[in-house]
């Protein structure tokens, strides 16, 4: 029942507070045709326009809490609203359609019961009010009929998921074989292997086997289609040298932010304050004669340091009294009371920062490029309409930059390209979306400067030759060739480890040994993929994992079984029992739903949907 009443009470703050907040906003049967009254049904019932209309609004609302912003229609159909809530009223109707098989309904008292337990539908003497419900509904456009049926399909419909839902309990089998996995643990030592341990040292390729693995690995050296971009771009670094900044200026400046580079002691300050001086001076005494100390006093009063706590407070920040005493004090000392702002108070230091002070002459060059840049981006906006007007009289790039700030250049831009100018999102986005025709236009990069680019060509994906990158290739066959050189190694030390000719301390490389380890732990020398090969393997069973790329070979010591009878297995069992049997039952209620949609005659009007929509656009 108490499962029933908290859904019950989902409904009434749905059609009550959800509705009150966000409004039916012109939905009904205004701007819909006058035939069409339902966008689907189930059976013999039927999906109201206005029904679904409210249901996907406060879908809307809901979501956009959780984003905390207003959605648009749009993104609401990205993240698939309105199909979820179609689903959703679907699945009610199909189970109200069985209730109807079933013949489960509920009575006007059920009905009344929870009516009378809504706050909004109570009078200033805080009981159910007539008045009250009826002006909630009117206001809502919602007949009491219309309302009290909701609440009767709802506290049916719970029904029918309840004697479905309720008293699955999963064999204790599943729950000891959970324990058994998640509880057993073993014992196993590891070593990783690296290119110092190899018995035959790696050899550089040769112009055979680097060519072969070109060859082999051409698609990996091979550029995407590209644009072969032309550009004018000025960048506010670039513009800012030829700026003239006067020393006056970074004088004024740096006395602009005097209070940046000179700054005074400043102290981390904890102020307990009282409501009155005798019970502060009482404080006081406790802390002289020892038998209490500051953080007592704060556990008294329930509070913490960070409730107490002023952060870094300069000496100005307190009263005048107080604050030399303050700044005079010790560390972690607690003194007073004195008397500020918030009446008597005891303080502690909890820490000292000391003074600072940065001389003009160390932040000189510093600010004059801050001020350069501040007069570049100012004169950046007469550069871009000199050049858009050069633009628009039929100027190509070339004459831009002969005539303007701007600087010319040439990129091979495809999506890997990040680095200068493509780095800059502005400018990726016009070198995606630029075309053969389009004419150059002056774009503002997102750091502030200019570029205008053309493009003069596209090229199809093409290797790039070897002699251009033989350097890079070269480093990719060295990792893949120690990478085969090392798992053979590894092979052949597993060998002999398995003949017992061989312990695994004596490999060398660097072996980590782990005792009694649970699948759950991550010990900082051991990655993941080892602890779940180690998990995979027979007692005293060799393996050897590549690790993406790390070699490492596992042998397993010790497998010791889960102890059911421990306290953590007591702990855990009833979780996961719960776990177990929510799950059963979250299953059995999806397969019988789909019994019952697959017997129910699901129909959607997809006019009626369309036009729902077209209101929320």
């Amino acid at each position: 029942m108490a499962s029933q009443s908290k859904s019950i009470s989902k409904y009434l703050v749905w059609i009550l507070l959800g509705l009150l907040i966000i409004g039916l906003g012109g939905f009904g049967a205004s701007g819909l045709s006058g035939t069409m009254r339902s966008v689907g049904s189930v059976g013999d019932r039927d999906i109201s326009i206005d029904e679904y209309a409210r249901a996907l609004r406060q879908e809307l609302a809901q979501t956009g809490q959780q984003f905390g912003q207003t959605l648009t229609f749009e993104q609401a159909q990205l993240f698939g609203l309105p199909q979820q809530t179609l689903s959703r009223l679907v699945l009610q109707k199909a189970i109200e359609v069985e209730a109807d098989r079933l013949g489960l309904s509920v009575g006007d008292e059920a009905v009344l019961e929870q009516l009378v337990k809504v706050s909004a539908f109570r009078g200033s003497d805080g009981q159910f009010s007539r008045e009250a419900y009826t002006f909630a509904l009117e206001n809502n456009r919602l007949s009491e009929a219309e309302f009290e049926d909701g609440i009767r399909q709802e506290t049916t419909r719970n029904i029918v998921q309840a004697a479905v839902v309720t008293g699955n309990v999963m064999p204790s089998v599943f729950t000891e074989k959970m324990i058994d996995f998640l509880l057993e643990t073993r014992s196993f030592t590891h070593v990783q292997l690296n290119e110092a341990d190899l018995a035959v040292p790696l050899q550089e390729a040769t112009e055979a086997q680097l060519q072969a693995y070109y060859d082999e690995n051409i698609e990996r050296f091979t550029v995407p289609e590209s644009k072969q971009l032309t550009i004018a771009s000025l960048g506010l670094a670039q513009l800012s040298e030829k700026m003239t900044v006067s020393d006056e200026a970074i004088a004024a400046f740096y006395e602009k932010q005097n209070a940046y580079y000179n700054q005074p002691e400043r102290r981390i300050v904890e102020r307990l304050v009282f409501s009155d001086a005798q019970s502060a001076d009482a404080a006081a005494a406790a802390l002289e004669n020892g038998t209490s100390d500051f953080d007592a006093l704060l556990e008294q009063r329930g509070l913490t340091a960070a409730d107490v706590s002023l952060g870094a407070i300069d000496q100005s920040f307190l009263g005048q009294g107080s604050g030399a005493a303050v700044f005079s004090a010790e560390m972690n000392t607690a003194i007073g009371p004195f008397s500020d702002d918030l009446g008597a108070a005891i303080f502690r230091i909890t820490d000292v920062i000391p003074a600072q002070s940065t001389p003009l002459e160390e932040v000189a060059d510093q600010l004059r490029q801050e001020l350069a840049l501040e007069l570049a981006a100012k004169e950046v906006d007469g550069v871009s309409a000199q050049a858009e007007d050069l633009l628009a009289a039929g100027a190509t790039l070339e004459d831009i930059a002969l005539e303007t700030d701007l600087v010319l250049s040439a990129l091979s831009y495809h999506a890997g390209v990040a680095e200068g100018l493509a780095s800059d999102q502005a400018f990726r986005k016009a070198a995606f979306e630029v075309k053969s025709e389009d004419f150059p236009e002056i774009i503002r990069l997102d750091n502030g400067g200019l570029a205008a680019l053309r493009l003069d060509e596209t090229q199809a994906p093409r290797p790039q030759p070897l002699p251009e990158i033989r350097e890079d290739v070269m480093k990719a066959w060295r990792v893949e060739a120690l990478r085969k050189a090392l798992l053979a190694q590894g092979d052949d030390l597993k060998s002999q480890l398995e003949a017992k000719t061989l312990r695994i301390e004596e490999i060398g490389g660097i072996l980590q040994q782990e005792t009694g380890l649970n699948r759950q732990e991550r010990p900082a020398t051991t990655t993941a993929n080892v602890i779940e090969r180690a998990f995979e393997l027979a007692p005293d069973a060799v393996d050897v994992l590549d690790d993406a790329g790390q070699i490492t070979l596992i042998l397993v010591t010790e497998i010791m079984p889960a102890d059911r009878q421990s306290e953590l297995a007591k702990d855990i069992t009833q979780e996961i029992t719960a776990q177990l049997s929510d799950g059963l039952s979250q299953d059995l209620f999806e397969a019988y739903v789909g019994q019952i949609q697959a017997r129910a005659d699901v129909s959607l009007n997809q006019a009626a949907l369309n036009a729902v929509h077209a209101n929320f656009q």
